[in-house]
């Protein structure tokens, strides 16, 4: 593994430290990893911010973790890093009875258990529900490869399960409130749209153009055609606005009164006669429209000129 890609192993866990660190008046520095020998410490429920190596067996999923999906190539490839190189990064969890709840490491855990190890570097700190699931959120976003539906999804929890308002959570994961409110928004695409935001079919540029298409079909439409091409995100933006120009043109201006309606039928049938060919009067709002007469031949149109006098 490159050492770039080393480097991502180890990034995103500082500010979980320190946040929790925070939280609870403690300082973290200075601390390495404690010997095999300090195993038994495990026991103790009052050990805060103390580097552990603890039985894997021991430790159980986070149920607030974001990532829903995780690509077992990735395991198979941070497996061989781990092999060779070791964990440069210990995980973070909290203590739940006699056992633990994993807060950060996901992939780090897997990747041990797929090497059969039987215990893992941990580092263990004291931390709510409410913390233990903010943290995994804010872990897992610090890593850049979260994708933006389990994203989503994380920040709904936050919401649904704790009662955290939106700049509640911009404040804790240190975004922009009016980011966290573009997040949640893309919750409200089709399910099948979303699943093609996590394969990485359709990206969140994209996304938030198809927030803007109100018909079902046409957004669902719109997505496999994305998927399918890999059109750019300007060209998606210009084939929705040319869709929507030609929806506003077929849908009738519901303004207009029936009276004026009838009356618009009678000045098409008039001109029709007139002329002697196909009138149609289009209302795009009740002052304005436009007069359309077709011809199947040049001699029809030098006739209609013609009788118009041009």
């Amino acid at each position: 593994m490159s050492n770039a890609a080393k480097s991502r192993l180890g990034r995103g866990l500082g500010a979980i430290i320190s946040a929790a660190n925070k939280e609870h008046g403690k300082d973290a520095e200075n601390e390495g990893v404690k010997s095999t020998a300090t195993l038994e410490a495990h026991k103790d429920s009052k050990v805060d911010g103390h580097f552990l190596e603890l039985p894997i067996h021991l430790i159980v999923p986070n149920p607030y973790q974001p990532r829903r999906s995780i690509n077992q190539e990735q395991i198979i490839e941070l497996s061989e890093s781990i092999r060779h190189q070791g964990l440069i990064q210990p995980i973070v969890v909290r203590q739940i009875g006699e056992g633990y709840e994993l807060i950060a490491g996901e992939r780090r855990l897997q990747a041990c258990k797929h090497l059969q190890f039987k215990k893992i570097p941990a580092r263990v700190i004291h931390a709510t529900e409410e913390s233990s699931a903010v943290l995994s959120l804010i872990e897992n976003l610090q890593r850049e490869d979260l994708n933006s539906i389990d994203e989503a999804l994380g920040f709904k929890q936050l919401t649904n399960k704790f009662g955290l308002t939106q700049e509640e959570i911009a404040t804790r994961v240190g975004k922009a409130r009016a980011s966290i409110a573009n997040s949640l928004r893309l919750l409200q695409l089709d399910e099948a749209i979303q699943e093609m935001i996590k394969n990485g079919h359709i990206s969140t540029g994209h996304a938030k153009l198809l927030l803007s298409v109100e018909n079902k079909e046409q957004r669902l439409l719109f997505a496999k055609k994305i998927a399918e091409t890999g059109m750019s995100v300007r060209e998606c933006e210009l084939q929705i606005a040319r869709q929507k120009n030609l929806n506003h043109q077929r849908t009738p201006d519901t303004t207009i009164s029936s009276s004026f309606r009838q009356e618009m039928k009678n000045w098409e049938r008039k001109l029709a006669a007139k002329l002697e060919a196909k009138v149609s009067l289009k209302s795009l709002s009740p002052d304005s429209g436009k007069i359309v007469i077709s011809y199947q031949t040049p001699s029809e149109l030098k006739s209609i000129l013609s009788k118009l006098e041009v």
